[in-house]
């Protein structure tokens, strides 16, 4: 850890567990790092935020990116999304008049989320709520978006398209008149809350306040355990499944076992980041 006039700034990093639905998975780091304390205030201790570097930004910017990877995989294994999709803009409507205002340009981030919230708002005052998380993408063409949806528990029509994708039937969402669309039944979630982060990309399309991505309120998240205290034998449950030079990642599958892990599941939801050994 590391101090500031006394008060603790960092937090030292040496493993995490994460706790999902019939998964918990352990990331060992081959190196402790530090983390800054969620807490933390830089204006408390300088008077105001301290200015950085170019450098600095881009390094920022690299974080910023991989944390919202973390958190787009996270929410995806925690929630039980059934429907991948893809929904597009046609040009044609650019400049004409609907719903109100000007339908958008299929190169503006914020005016196709705008109308794509429309859509979606819509869609749960016809047919009940559900959970949704978009990502946009930039055509080949590097100009116009799509977006990429998980859905969970979407009661809107859903028509045959007749084509299949590794054997699954391609959907149409019959309601969604904006562009074209498409809706696949999930069956792998794991993979798909892999494929589905590699959208996100330092040069992938932001929405206003620089957010990468945008969701329903309301979606799971997972148990996070920082610096668990495990015996040899608990970690004898555990099978690597990943390695690379910052870390290792390892899986336990099923129920969980009778150790801190379970206990700390089972005690309820709050800030986990910052609980100490003497705690649990």
């Amino acid at each position: 850890m590391s101090l500031f006039d006394g008060y603790v700034v960092n937090q030292e990093i040496n493993q995490v567990v994460k706790i999902y639905p019939g998964l918990v998975k352990l990331f060992k780091y081959h190196s402790p790092f530090l983390v800054r304390r969620y807490d933390y205030d830089e204006r408390k201790y300088y008077g105001k935020k301290k200015s950085k570097s170019h450098s600095s930004d881009e390094d920022s910017e690299l974080k910023s990116l991989q944390r919202a990877k973390t958190t787009l995989i996270d929410m995806t294994l925690c929630n039980q999304f059934d429907l991948f999709t893809t929904f597009t803009f046609n040009g044609n409507e650019i400049n004409r008049k609907k719903y109100g205002y000007t339908v958008t340009d299929r190169a503006d981030a914020d005016k196709c989320k705008r109308k794509m919230a429309y859509w979606l708002n819509n869609q749960r005052i016809l047919h009940g709520n559900f959970k949704y998380l978009i990502v946009p993408e930039y055509h080949k063409d590097e100009k116009a978006l799509h977006f990429h949806g998980l859905f969970a528990g979407y009661k809107g029509h859903l028509k045959d398209s007749g084509k299949k994708q590794k054997g699954r039937t391609i959907f149409n969402i019959r309601s969604y008149r904006q562009g074209h669309s498409t809706a696949v039944q999930i069956d792998n979630l794991e993979k798909v809350s892999s494929y589905i982060s590699k959208y996100l990309t330092k040069d992938m399309p932001k929405f206003k306040n620089k957010q990468r991505y945008w969701c329903s309120n309301g979606l799971k998240r997972p148990l996070k355990i920082v610096n668990p205290l495990l015996t040899e034998q608990d970690k004898l449950l555990f099978s690597p499944v990943y390695k690379d030079k910052q870390k290792e990642v390892f899986e336990l599958r099923g129920q969980l076992p009778d150790n801190d892990i379970a206990r700390i599941a089972n005690y309820g939801r709050r800030r986990y980041d910052d609980l100490t050994v003497a705690e649990w």
